[in-house]
């Protein structure tokens, strides 16, 4: 009876670590600089993962102040997606954004 025991616990214990948390996971980008040189082909985006399973993306905005000038939006997202920890959450930048900023990142572990 208490090898039983001993058994069910250690499956109990192994069913809670491979339990997935929910993350919240936002992500700001606001420190643009310089222009885009071609938005219209690609303006960038950012990609977010969660151990290799797509979570979302955003397409970085544009808009043109005058004529012959180009400027990336600041802008923010924020997804929710299970996963086993916060190593497995990955945020990729693309295109334009990536040469023209660094996102701020932060993952917050949602309680249950």
């Amino acid at each position: 009876m208490v090898a039983a025991m001993s058994m069910m616990s250690v499956a109990t214990t192994a069913l809670a670590e491979d339990a997935n948390k929910a993350f919240f996971v936002q992500v700001w980008v606001s420190d643009v600089t310089g222009a885009p040189a071609n938005p219209e082909e690609d303006p960038g985006r950012i990609e977010v993962t969660i151990a290799g399973r797509f979570v979302g993306c955003a397409l970085a905005p544009f808009y043109r102040p005058s004529a012959g000038e180009v400027k990336l939006v600041p802008f923010y997202i924020g997804y929710t997606a299970t996963g086993k920890s916060p190593e497995d959450i990955k945020v990729e930048t693309y295109g334009e954004l990536r040469r023209l900023s660094k996102p701020k990142i932060k993952i917050s572990e949602v309680p249950q």
